[in-house]
């Protein structure tokens, strides 16, 4: 067994296992879990170094 960080009493986790506790027990595929897990990385860095986001316009057309 992994012991994270030394600390004997908690167990490891992963960001899906998290997600999914978090989701209010919906079934979430995995791409589904990474759009959120991309999604919070971003819009957190943006908070803590005071960015402003800007997405692209993309067309395919």
């Amino acid at each position: 067994m992994i012991v994270p960080c030394g600390i004997k009493d908690r167990g490891i986790g992963s960001v899906k296992e998290l997600l999914q506790k978090a989701s209010d027990g919906r079934e979430m595929d995995d791409k589904l879990l990474m759009d959120i897990t991309y999604n919070s990385l971003i819009e957190e860095f943006a908070e803590i170094f005071k960015l402003s986001l800007v997405s692209p316009d993309i067309s395919f057309q």
